[in-house]
């Protein structure tokens, strides 16, 4: 009963600091210049679930997470986006991006990693560059 609590507590504090649309994720992320964490899941995805379940709220406990705009992203609601972040079709995939002034720059990560794996893929640079259609 207390690991039950404990996990909706965790998930509350997530929910809490998480942006409701991808455009206000965004638009946090530009102006506080913080990395966006974008995690692409699907409900059907049992990978996906512990990773938006348990892996994130872990990291989110840990502090990791305190200057990083993050954002869910639902790959059978939320396609079309998707579809602009992802590489391939598997799922979960974890994207980092940094605004670097007129640019994106990001990494991929596709699986499920544990919470140290999140930590050390925050805390690596961002290393490829693109134009995703997106602009402050």
């Amino acid at each position: 009963m207390n690991s039950l609590v404990l996990a909706i507590a965790m998930q509350c504090c997530v929910l809490a600091n998480q942006p409701t649309s991808f455009e206000q994720a965004y638009r946090m992320a530009v102006e506080f210049d913080q990395p966006l964490l974008i995690v692409v899941g699907a409900e059907w995805c049992p990978a996906c679930l512990v990773l938006k379940d348990q892996v994130i709220p872990q990291v989110e406990q840990t502090g990791a997470l305190d200057n990083v705009v993050y954002f869910y992203v639902d790959f059978d609601r939320q396609q079309s986006l998707a579809r602009k972040w992802m590489k391939g079709n598997m799922v979960p995939q974890l994207i980092r991006a940094d605004w670097q002034g007129d640019r994106w720059e990001y990494q991929r990560y596709s699986g499920t990693p544990s919470p140290q794996g999140v930590q050390q893929f925050m805390e690596s640079p961002a290393a490829v560059t693109a134009d995703l259609g997106f602009s402050p």
